[in-house]
């Protein structure tokens, strides 16, 4: 049994919710707990500060307090996508459902946290050394879902340091 069709404004043309069967899943998704997806790329916007403001489909969707830069260190940030990419890859996980507005996310009503793992900036790569301090400090919060969805640069060689690390996660990964 499907769930009532979205009203958010673009919901008809988003054909992959439909065609995956998301509808029917979100009516067995009963848990009232919220689920953790670390979403490792660029950025997300939703920094109310920021001159652009808050992406309207993420809001009440950010775990604003976890987020960080990983660019070697880990820092405050990872609220601002000037690349535009990490914000696109977290609507098509969370977008709200059912606000009239943008997109539906693949989760539906359902609740979800999104914590902004940034590895690169704008138009640049990531390095696999900041992906690897990015898995590791999703493991430190105990984050779930762990999605990687960006370029990364393997000019270090040190891709069997990322396998490892990922070998090690406890949580599920979606890469693309």
């Amino acid at each position: 049994e499907s769930a009532a069709t979205p009203n958010d404004e673009y919901y008809d043309e988003q054909w992959g919710l439909t065609t995956c069967n998301f509808p029917a899943a979100w009516n067995l998704a009963t848990s009232t707990t919220t689920v953790m997806v670390a979403v490792i790329d660029s950025g997300i916007d939703g920094d109310f500060n920021s001159a652009d403001g808050e992406h309207p489909d993420l809001t009440n969707r950010i775990a604003r307090v976890f987020n960080k830069d990983c660019f070697g260190e880990l820092q405050s940030g990872g609220l601002y996508d000037g690349r535009g990419h990490g914000t696109h890859i977290a609507g098509i996980i969370a977008g709200s459902a059912n606000n009239e507005v943008g997109i539906c996310g693949a989760v539906g009503d359902n609740s979800v946290r999104l914590v902004s793992l940034k590895i690169m900036e704008n138009y640049s790569n990531g390095e696999i050394s900041d992906l690897i301090l990015a898995i590791s400090y999703a493991s430190t919060l105990g984050i779930p879902i762990v999605n990687i969805c960006s370029g990364y640069s393997t000019a270090n060689n040190d891709t069997q340091a990322l396998y490892s690390a990922m070998d090690v996660y406890p949580g599920l990964f979606v890469c693309s």
